[in-house]
């Protein structure tokens, strides 16, 4: 099986040819700047980066429009219910029970940017290294390898149980099953016969999984070696520094009463 299956795919850019820790801390580093800054244009600036760092990585656009499809549905989703249920500020419209105010206006935007730029991230991490190096990463950030060794198996399982899923639906209108039409009630009693045999032919292959992981000993050996071990570069180390930096001084500064309201 190729490494998390359908989101890795090679380039030969500069962006790929930093070390794994590097490509690891970059995106993590921009995740959290999207949480510790507040203000609608501090939020544009960062899924700016993001967006920019995409196409700097030439992550394939089939893997960015999985992720960014989500966006669809969830940031109206998110603009809506800041703006209906967080009042601060001054008013702008009032009808009935529905009050939107300035300051509801203005978080409903910087969430949803913050949003965009979170699961912009997802691809910026997942689609630019192969499974190896981000376990390697996170053991050079000495994680635990029982912990590596199961966030690397649960990224590995989505595309397969995407498959699974797309396979299974398949079977069942071969069988003359229409999952997508009726009523809503009757297509969400249907949805049974999709997510009980995934189920069963998950659980069949997590008990597969765990005897060949127990077979061979891998959670059990207290010393591991590693064909390949990362080995940043300056250009690493500068960019790393500069990722803990950005944030610390953001931090910073958004608790401070200068730069405060430029950033909360």
């Amino acid at each position: 099986m190729p490494a998390f299956s359908t989101f890795y795919v090679p380039r030969d850019v500069a962006y790929r040819r930093l070390a794994a820790p590097t490509k690891l801390l970059l995106p993590l580093a921009l995740m959290t700047l999207a949480f510790v800054v507040q203000d609608p244009a501090a939020n544009l600036v960062v899924a700016l980066a993001v967006v920019g760092l995409l196409r700097l990585a030439a992550v394939p656009w089939r893997i960015v429009r999985g992720f960014a499809s989500v966006l669809v549905t969830l940031v109206p989703l998110v603009v809506v219910l800041w703006t209906l249920f967080y009042r601060s500020g001054d008013l702008l419209l009032a009808v009935g029970p529905v009050h939107v105010t300035v300051g509801g206006l203005t978080r409903s935007v910087a969430t949803a940017f913050r949003v965009i730029s979170i699961v912009l991230a997802v691809p910026l991490l997942l689609g630019v290294m192969p499974q190896q190096d981000l376990v390697a990463a996170l053991r050079w950030f000495r994680l635990p390898y029982v912990l590596c060794f199961t966030l690397a198996l649960a990224l590995r399982m989505i595309p397969q149980l995407e498959r699974d899923l797309a396979t299974i639906r398949d079977a069942q209108r071969s069988r003359g099953i229409e999952l997508d039409r009726g009523s809503l009630l009757l297509r969400a009693r249907r949805l049974a016969m999709v997510v009980l045999p995934l189920m069963t032919v998950s659980i069949a292959r997590l008990e597969t999984l765990a005897r060949v992981v127990e077979s061979r000993g891998v959670l059990g050996a207290r010393r591991r070696t590693f064909y390949r071990r990362p080995r940043p570069r300056v250009v690493d180390v500068v960019v790393m520094t500069a990722s803990i930096a950005s944030v610390g001084v953001t931090w910073l500064l958004a608790r401070s009463p200068t730069w405060g309201p430029y950033l909360r």
